[in-house]
């Protein structure tokens, strides 16, 4: 072998030498690195585990606000109406058309909040007033030609709130 052929053998082997030597290098910092991702992602999955309780939490709080607003179920009533007469409801209030409805005392105490659902629909009311018998619901109604119109119609009702 002559001296160029050695010279460029040592200039091989140097070159090997030294991406063995950077290859070593970068695995160690590649192990570094990853305990590091690794220490991180234990860091992530107790923050989740926190977050999931959190959640948790939340949810069963808003199951009991939805519990709540939604009301006890009480079945089915007929619905009515019922216009101005110049006197105060039963339990001393001046009765207002979205708010009054009238039920039966021994049904559902006065002063409760009731959720009237029809159609796929619902409106919160008070019962302020009574003077009907049984599964009625006499809503308070401004307009006695639209009260006529609306007629009797068979109605669910949910107990939001009762007044004891």
């Amino acid at each position: 072998m002559n001296k160029q052929q050695q010279a460029l053998l040592i200039v091989i082997v140097c070159i090997a030498i030294l991406l063995i030597t950077t290859s070593m290098i970068y695995i160690r910092g590649l192990a570094g690195k990853n305990e590091n991702l690794k220490a991180q992602n234990a860091q992530l999955k107790e923050q989740i585990k926190i977050m999931e309780g959190d959640i948790a939490e939340l949810n069963e709080s808003y199951q009991a606000e939805i519990d709540h607003l939604t009301g006890e179920p009480l079945g089915d009533f007929v619905s009515t109406f019922y216009c101005p007469t110049g006197n105060k409801t039963s339990t001393g209030t001046i009765p207002k058309e979205g708010r009054t409805i009238a039920v039966d005392p021994d049904v559902i105490a006065p002063g409760s909040t009731v959720r009237i659902e029809h159609n796929g629909r619902s409106k919160i009311y008070k019962v302020e007033d009574s003077g009907v018998h049984g599964r009625v619901v006499d809503t308070f109604i401004e307009s006695e030609e639209q009260a006529i119109k609306l007629g009797v119609k068979k109605i669910k009702v949910y107990l939001v709130e009762e007044t004891k």
